[in-house]
């Protein structure tokens, strides 16, 4: 949606919202915070207030790349049927 994101890091978060140490600075689409940590949680929205408005624009455009080329329909699908041929080969 082009706005900065917040995410707690558990469960798909880390694999849709790229955020350091796991990524580097460069490839940042949003903040991912520990459970239950008001502080980093108070840290993250700071930072993300603190964007300009070409910083907000450069994490909206890398986000919506990281979203389209790894979580496409077609990526989905490709992956599933993948999982399935590794059960359940044709021969």
């Amino acid at each position: 949606m082009g706005v900065p994101v917040v995410v707690t890091n558990i469960g798909a978060a880390p694999e849709t919202v790229l955020a350091p140490p796991q990524a580097p600075e460069s490839e940042r689409t949003g903040w991912r915070v520990p459970p239950n940590d008001a502080e980093a949680l108070a840290n993250a929205l700071a930072e993300t207030l603190a964007l300009g408005a070409s910083q907000r624009d450069a994490l909206a455009v890398r986000a919506r790349r990281h979203v389209e080329s790894h979580f496409s329909v077609e990526m989905m699908c490709a992956r599933t049927l993948a999982v399935y041929a590794d059960f359940f080969p044709l021969s």
